[in-house]
């Protein structure tokens, strides 16, 4: 279903000047303050959320997805090991320097 402007909000488009800014319903702080109340409350849905979440069910639902995506990667040609050593080398070597 498409949303369309209420009759109201077309008159008010058609009788508002653009040419002068429209004023903020809220400041900065009020959106502030709006928010710092909300953080509380959206935490606590958070939680709950959490709290409730059937872990098992989550996991079974994924488990396709993650076997696809471990299917479709190629094998690592090393672990990364010996070019983070050349890293620390280099960084070590940079530090005797200066």
């Amino acid at each position: 279903m498409v949303n369309r402007p209420s009759s109201h909000s077309v008159k008010a488009s058609k009788d508002r000047n653009l040419s002068t800014p429209v004023p903020a319903v809220f400041s900065n702080r009020e959106w502030a303050k709006t928010w710092k109340t909300a953080a509380s409350e959206l935490e606590a849905i958070r939680r709950a959320e959490i709290k409730s979440a059937d872990t098992a069910t989550a996991i079974v639902a994924l488990d396709d997805a993650f076997r696809s995506m471990l299917a479709s990667l190629s094998p690592r040609s090393s672990s990364g090991f010996v070019e983070m050593q050349r890293v620390f080398l280099q960084s070590r070597r940079d530090a005797a320097t200066d």
